[in-house]
């Protein structure tokens, strides 16, 4: 069966049909039957969308796309990694000194 992806008002439409459907006495199978959705659909548009009206899912939709640009993604805090594990040379400080001990080895401060 051929995959088909619906937009808010279309399954809202579907859902006030799906409830006349069950007003006048038939039952889900036939009601999923004549819309062309599984049961399952049928079951989690009524969760989903449950009593919208298509103006309150347009409204919706322009609220989810507001938040999308108003919310950019938080990049990874953590540091760019090499393959080999090794943390770029524009990640560590300049003057970092080798040391041993606690002390530092004067010949590998350059």
């Amino acid at each position: 069966m051929k995959r088909t992806r619906h937009s808010a008002e279309q399954i809202i439409n579907k859902l006030r049909d799906a409830s006349a459907m069950a007003a006048a006495g038939k039952t889900v199978a036939q009601i999923v039957q004549q819309l062309g959705v599984s049961e399952q659909t049928y079951h989690r548009w009524q969760q989903q969308y449950g009593d919208m009206k298509s103006d309150e899912a347009k409204r919706l939709r322009q609220l989810e796309a507001e938040n999308q640009l108003a919310c950019p993604p938080i990049p990874d805090p953590s540091p760019m990694r090499l393959p080999t594990g090794r943390v770029p040379a524009s990640d560590t400080p300049a003057n970092e000194a080798k040391t041993t001990l606690g002390r530092t080895d004067p010949q590998q401060v350059a």
